[in-house]
């Protein structure tokens, strides 16, 4: 490669908009293999309770709130019927699956 192929693919690598065939084609000159990969910002953990909780809101959101409206639902038993619900949801590993969009 010329050094005006390498200051050429520097400036789109810094501005963003390099190409991965650039990439594997510095890689290979370089005697190297081109690796890319995502790395979620949360846990695995983290993103099937949030989903859980989304898909749970979706579910019970307006059932809920009728109830709590009409003052049917004790606010002590609230939270611990809430995370009973969610770890049920959690455990059926359906999280992700059009099953439980649809309910």
């Amino acid at each position: 490669m010329t050094g005006a192929t390498v200051r050429a693919m520097e400036k789109s690598e810094a501005s963003g908009g390099i190409r991965l065939s650039t990439l594997r084609r510095a890689a290979e000159a370089m005697d190297c293999s081109l690796v890319y990969a995502l790395i979620p910002n949360e846990s695995l953990e983290g993103a099937v309770r949030r989903q859980a909780q989304r898909l749970l809101e979706q579910q019970e959101g307006r059932v809920r709130q009728t109830m709590l409206l009409e003052d049917q639902l004790g606010d002590d038993a609230l939270p611990t019927a809430w995370e009973r619900r969610l770890q049920s949801l959690i455990d059926s590993r359906g999280l992700w699956s059009r099953e439980h969009h649809e309910s």
